[in-house]
């Protein structure tokens, strides 16, 4: 019983709903609400500089694309992530932080995407698409464009991009640097487990339903087993009746000549009239 539960409760930890309010919360913070960019939420510890917030406080998806793709107010390129995504909105660096009008902006150059089921094996390869992203230079760790630097400020000089301090190859040095994209690759290893338990009690509800059946089929034979035929002749049980019967006549033929109230006509003691 405790593994039907256990696989129960595994089977059951992901609705689509959940499964999408988590990943809401990886692109817009943990304490956010709905799908509006609040700069307070999508940073560790917002500073409004760009060099500051983009170094190791990026942890949501929505603060590392504006990271890698928001128009720096000087001396930047107009299109940061790819040409002929033209940006009209900048962070004005030092002066104010990201706006949602900024962040609509960013959206919009998106491509729509096709509504389609949450599945582990997509989320996975998506995760691992990302990681092999990540840029491991000196000990650090950079998503986004480098140009002849490795400070995130921005600005076409050194990099459009976000860093994770002392991220490695080392697989260990690499837990806690992305937020956002250890949640993604928890998420994939939860539904991978769901998806095992599922087919897990499916066949056990499968087994238990075939047992039920074998059992019920056992319970009626045996109901057939303990229903006794009626004797037959020449039987044993109906020989043993035949012989009470004689003795019972045999024993009333004798209290009624002990009475004297009968007499027997018959040729001997066994043959009579």
């Amino acid at each position: 019983m405790e593994k039907i539960e256990s696989e129960r409760q595994a089977a059951t930890k992901y609705t689509a709903e959940t499964a999408q309010e988590q990943i809401r919360k990886l692109v817009f913070g943990e304490t956010s609400n709905g799908q509006t960019y609040d700069n307070s939420k999508v940073f560790k510890i917002p500073s409004n500089t760009r060099q500051t917030d983009c170094t190791d406080d990026a942890i949501t998806v929505a603060a590392t694309l504006v990271c890698v793709c928001a128009k720096e107010n000087a001396a930047a390129l107009a299109t940061p992530c790819f040409r002929g995504q033209l940006n009209t909105q900048a962070w004005n660096s030092g002066v104010s932080a990201p706006s949602p009008t900024l962040w609509n902006e960013l959206i919009w150059h998106c491509p729509e995407a096709r509504a389609s089921a949450i599945t582990a094996t997509g989320l996975k390869a998506l995760a691992t698409r990302l990681r092999a992203m990540v840029k491991i230079i000196s000990g650090n760790g950079y998503l986004g464009t480098l140009h002849s630097g490795t400070n995130c400020d921005g600005t076409q000089a050194t990099a459009i991009s976000t860093q994770y301090s002392a991220y490695t190859a080392a697989v260990p040095s690499r837990q806690g640097k992305i937020p956002w994209l250890d949640g993604l690759e928890r998420i994939a290893a939860d539904l991978a487990d769901q998806e095992t338990a599922i087919t897990n009690t499916n066949t056990m509800a499968e087994q238990i339903s075939r047992l039920r059946d074998d059992a019920y089929t056992i319970a009626e034979a045996c109901k057939l087993v303990s229903i006794q035929q009626a004797p037959t002749a020449g039987s044993p049980m109906l020989q043993t009746s035949d012989k009470q019967e004689c003795a019972t006549q045999k024993n009333s033929k004798t209290t009624c000549e002990n009475a004297g109230k009968c007499k027997w006509k018959g040729n001997n003691e066994t043959k009579g009239e």
